[in-house]
């Protein structure tokens, strides 16, 4: 089972993410603002920054101050314990930002809403911690193991739990 741990900071707005440019500011981050259907304080987008950092990146993001009045940025950096090279912590961020999407599934996102390629694995778990707002403290591929099918559950299967057998 891969971890990847996200510490969140926030909320923000455009004009304070502008102090994020050093090289620790990548990673994911999540926009709240109001929806004509949704309401207030709605998860409308989550986003990477990895090329860019947070204050290059969200500022792209042009419609933030044409499509919403009042709006929250958070800010997530991936935490990690063991040193990895700068592709595989590229990979995780792409890999957490698409697992947030599939879960959350923010209406201003076009991206990942048709459901997780199948070249991400299914035993993943993003763990959000901090200042996380409306995320969950936990999201997870392993989702895609478990089914519904004839009436009966296919539950989920672990080859560390099913060696245990």
């Amino acid at each position: 089972m891969k971890l990847i741990e996200i510490k969140w900071e926030g909320p923000y707005t455009l004009e304070e993410i502008s102090q994020f440019n050093s090289e620790i500011d990548y990673g994911v981050y999540q926009i709240y603002g109001t929806h004509n259907i949704l309401g207030s304080d709605t998860l409308v987008y989550i986003g990477q920054a990895i090329d860019r950092t947070f204050s290059v990146r969200l500022p792209e993001r042009g419609w933030i101050n044409w499509d919403f009045a009042e709006y929250k940025i958070y800010i997530g950096r991936l935490g990690n314990s063991q040193a990895c090279t700068v592709e595989e912590w590229n990979n995780d961020i792409d890999i957490a930002e698409r697992i947030l999407i599939d879960y959350c599934q923010p209406p201003f996102n076009s991206q990942c809403l048709n459901g997780l390629s199948e070249t991400i694995s299914n035993e993943i778990n993003v763990l959000n911690f901090s200042k996380r707002f409306r995320l969950p403290l936990v999201v997870s591929s392993s989702w895609r193991e478990s089914s519904y099918e004839k009436k009966q559950w296919k539950a989920y299967s672990n080859k560390m739990y099913d060696d245990l057998k």
